[in-house]
């Protein structure tokens, strides 16, 4: 059988924030050479599922290839993405799901599970909040997409950016809590060896 490159499934968002049907995945070729993706396929699964099902079949990948270091965007119909993608499907995309890319040779390629996935690699990434997405973090020192293949070290919450390098969404500054109100502890009153001490306290 022919051997196949590696590509990664680079960042998904499930939902918008007020649109439902906001949805994309991303994948990332960090080969130095371009990828001929003809009869590759997409696979996803959900937390109550048996099995996985179709998600972009081998049909849409027909002739499609994938710049070196670069990014192919698959988008649900009638989405805002539509026009930044190389591949439209109908199917929808949910919280707690797997995904799964496979080469021609029916091998995994990459695999994410967010939420209560039941399949991910290593620990489950966080689930794509509405208007979000979960992204690949950027690996500075190699200069590509991190893969650890661990899904909960590798991703992060991003802002959406199908075609682009991910953005990660840094976690709000927390609150300091509120300093004590400080009391004033008035002495009212002293008792000296048992003998009727000062009597109460007078502040007029």
């Amino acid at each position: 059988s022919p051997i196949y490159s590696k590509i990664l499934i680079s960042e998904v968002q499930a939902a918008g924030l007020t649109d439902e049907k906001e949805e994309f995945v991303e994948l990332y070729n960090p080969n130095a050479v371009e990828i001929n993706l003809t009869n590759w396929y997409l696979q996803k699964k959900p937390k109550t599922g048996s099995d996985y099902s179709s998600f972009a079949p081998n049909t849409s990948f027909a002739g499609k290839k994938i710049v070196a270091n670069d990014y192919f965007v698959i988008a649900r119909e009638s989405s805002p993405f539509v026009a930044l993608a190389d591949i439209v499907v109908e199917n929808s995309l949910a919280e707690d799901n797997s995904l799964i890319l496979k080469n021609p040779n029916g091998e995994i390629s990459d695999k994410l599970g967010f939420g209560q996935a039941q399949e991910y690699e290593a620990n489950s990434a966080q689930n794509p909040i509405e208007g979000q997405s979960v992204g690949r973090k950027w690996d500075a020192v190699n200069n590509t997409e991190q893969d650890t293949d661990d899904n909960l070290a590798d991703f992060e919450a991003q802002i959406p950016t199908p075609r682009l390098q991910g953005e990660g969404i840094s976690p709000p500054n927390p609150i300091p809590p509120e300093p004590p109100n400080p009391q004033i502890v008035l002495i009212n009153e002293i008792q000296i060896d048992g003998m009727v001490g000062v009597g109460g306290r007078d502040d007029d």
